[in-house]
């Protein structure tokens, strides 16, 4: 392959990653992480307490991150949020460069580059500004750097312990930096000393005196790890990130954090795209051991099997599984076509001519449309995602508007506010005004982890004597029935919302003034709030409505059916495909009783988004209600065809079976539902009735 089709296929690869992380901040974490970096440097001390919440602000709090939040604050102050988004493209370019640099010369550009692209399309939706960020760039120098010491040897390999150092302060995932080192030792040895089968010690180990200075090494990054201001907390921070690792749900959180759901789970709750490159790259990593088992290097295996391990833990691993198994697929496939595919195309110039031209023309063309892909947003909007391509902030992610309103009206008090709305809340109001929770769910009381339960609002409200309410409803769509508590609560009133937060005062005297000038009264059909109408972009594709979705779906909340009806209206017109307003809507028109118009949408919605189990659910209920129940159990069973264990299909389709008199059916679905959910006790009910007309 000439030089030039090279330096091609390597500006592409730089441009897909390029495109794939120049997006705009929408993660909920980064505000806690800039906020943090400006206390360290004006206060020269590492917050060892829940500064930013009042309700827990003397709470002891470890800061593992602090390093990396100092310098993401510098990066802001001096280029601002673009800045921050740069360099995020610096660093992952960066470390994709370094394992390109890894790959064989005779393997050429077309495979290494083609098992890297399939990496960073399972990877890039970690492509945000967290503290990972560094650990990506330093798992992928880390593995360089051993990977060099094997053919290279030589003293700069001491450049890992202060390495160690800046991760140790940087991120928890320095431990799989340490496994990383282990794991080089433990495969060298293993080459060393033990006898191995097959063509295993073909590539030559590190032996004597090189193996006693890499171990030598990993003793010292092992120590190097103590190096941080708060060394006895190493042990705690390494247990919490081993129990992150496996895919452990947030302690405390109202439910299951989605970034530590297996990628295996059968709720794809994003991400799906990655989610499905990322099992093609398992079977292609897999596949390429399979075809390489006569020369399977041994320390490939060990770090293999020890990232797709954490991997199938959290789909938050996905990316560093990814990082691994790229390089290692492509030597393991550039070995097997050097050892079987080479030898048979020796005499055949011409055909291999042919194909090289084919497979360089395709995966030129590949990257092209994954490039024109993300910059177009379609790639975003497909997941949806609220990344847009671009270099500012999401204008669909955090209630700005909201808080405007809160500092333009000099709202005082004790705030309460939903969880992935504190961060924001902090790095806008922090020091004038302190969070409630946070988004870390540091909680002095545990009845908190269940904020969003309107029955708990009572005892919250007066215990920590809540003045005023923040909601962002377009963040929390479990918020709903804490939001329609408080709209029908005579003692709160709504004095503003918007596309993406609602804002509740107490209307006590004092707030007089505020209530009588701001109060929001939709039954006196006063103007609706302006909802931001999406425009098509360079590429001609318009994007989401979400501002009118998430009107609708308050409106819904609210019991404003016919303002949700509007809205949701508004989006399909803007964005015919758009399958979730399209459900809503037939859950609107379901509960005025237009039943037909509800049975339409739902067969829109399911026919955009095929494996969209929940959508043959709500068909299958509204052909229950219209008593056509044979397509009702049509609809209950491409249910479950999607999602076996979807215990409301099961229950739904025990009651068809039950109009149908096919009680011995009905009772089996009942009791899988009550397999599935014990304490449904409908189901219950339901069974025991089935049970005893079959005994009759």
């Amino acid at each position: 392959m000439n030089k030039g089709l090279q330096k091609l296929f390597f500006f592409l690869l730089l441009a897909t990653i390029a495109a794939y992380s120049a997006h705009d901040i929408s993660n909920l974490d980064v505000w806690y992480h800039l906020r943090c970096g400006q206390f360290i440097l004006e206060n020269f001390k590492i917050p060892q307490t829940n500064t930013f919440s009042y309700i827990a602000a003397d709470r002891p709090s470890f800061n593992p991150y602090w390093l990396f939040q100092v310098l993401i604050y510098i990066v802001e102050r001096l280029s601002g949020i673009s800045g921050l988004i740069a360099v995020k493209i610096v660093v992952l370019i960066a470390a994709f460069f370094l394992l390109f640099r890894m790959r064989k010369k005779e393997d050429g550009c077309i495979l290494p580059v083609s098992c890297l692209l399939l990496a960073l399309m399972a990877a890039n939706s970690r492509f945000i500004v967290r503290p990972e960020l560094a650990s990506y760039l330093l798992l992928c120098l880390y593995f360089y750097i051993l990977h060099r010491y094997r053919s290279h040897k030589g003293n700069w390999i001491y450049i890992l312990i202060p390495l160690q150092i800046i991760w140790a302060n940087m991120h928890g995932f320095w431990v799989l930096g340490l496994f990383m080192v282990w794991a080089f030792l433990a495969g060298e040895l293993i080459l060393w000393k033990l006898p191995l089968p097959f063509e295993w010690k073909k590539e030559g180990a590190v032996r004597g005196k090189d193996y006693f200075r890499l171990l030598f090494i990993g003793l010292m990054v092992t120590t190097a790890t103590l190096i941080t201001p708060d060394p006895h907390k190493v042990l705690d921070l390494v247990l919490g990130m081993f129990a992150g690792l496996k895919g452990a749900t947030g302690r405390g959180g109202p439910m299951a954090v989605n970034e530590l759901i297996s990628p295996f789970s059968a709720d794809l709750l994003f991400s799906w795209q990655a989610i499905l490159y990322y099992k093609v790259l398992l079977a292609v990593s897999a596949a390429s051991f399979i075809l390489n088992f006569r020369r399977l290097n041994v320390i490939h295996l060990f770090l293999y099997v020890g990232f797709l391990y954490i991997s199938v833990q959290a789909r938050r691993n996905m990316c560093a599984f990814a990082l691994v198994s790229g390089p290692i697929t492509f030597w393991n496939l550039g070995s097997f076509y050097r050892a079987y595919i080479e030898r048979f195309l020796r005499d055949r110039e011409q055909l291999v001519g042919r194909v090289r031209t084919v497979l360089s023309g395709g995966l030129i063309l590949v990257m092209a449309f994954l490039i024109y892909d993300a910059a177009s947003d379609r790639y975003h909007i497909r997941d949806r995602s609220n990344t847009r391509f671009g270099f500012g902030i999401s204008k669909i992610s955090y209630p700005e508007k909201a808080i405007d309103f809160i500092q333009k009206n000099n709202i005082q008090g004790n705030v309460f506010n939903n969880p992935a709305i504190g961060h924001y809340f902090t790095w806008r109001c922090f020091p004038e005004r302190m969070v409630f929770l946070d988004g870390r769910f540091d909680l002095p009381d545990r009845f908190l982890s269940h904020y969003y339960v309107p029955e708990l609002w009572p005892k919250i409200s007066e215990k920590y004597n809540i003045d005023y309410v923040l909601l962002g409803h377009g963040r929390s769509p479990n918020l709903a029935g804490l939001t329609r508590m408080l709209y029908f609560n005579k003692d709160w009133a709504l004095i503003y919302y918007d596309e993406m937060a609602v804002v509740f005062i107490r209307d006590v005297p004092e707030n007089r003034q505020i209530v009588e000038k701001y109060q929001v009264r939709f039954d006196r059909m006063q103007d609706e709030t302006v909802a931001r109408i999406p425009c098509s972009n360079l590429f001609g594709l318009t994007d989401l409505p979400v501002a009118q979705f998430q009107l609708g779906n308050l409106y819904a909340t609210l019991d404003l059916y016919h303002r949700a009806i509007k809205k949701y209206k508004e989006c399909v017109d803007i964005f015919p495909d758009f399958w979730e307003a399209r459900s809503n809507l037939g859950d609107m028109y379901r509960r005025l009783g237009r039943v037909e118009e509800a049975v339409e949408e739902y067969k829109m919605a399911v026919a955009l988004k095929p494996d969209y189990a929940a959508g043959y659910v709500r068909l299958g209920n509204v052909y229950g209600a219209m008593r056509r129940f044979p397509q009702a159990i049509q609809a209950y069973k491409k249910a479950l065809k999607r999602k076996p264990e979807l215990a409301v299909a099961h229950n739904g389709l025990g009651l068809a079976y039950m109009q149908t008199k096919n009680y011995e059916e009905a009772a089996r679905q009942f009791a899988i539902t009550l397999k599935l959910n014990p304490l449904d006790a409908m189901a219950h009910r339901m069974l025991t009735y089935c049970k005893q007309v079959l005994r009759k």
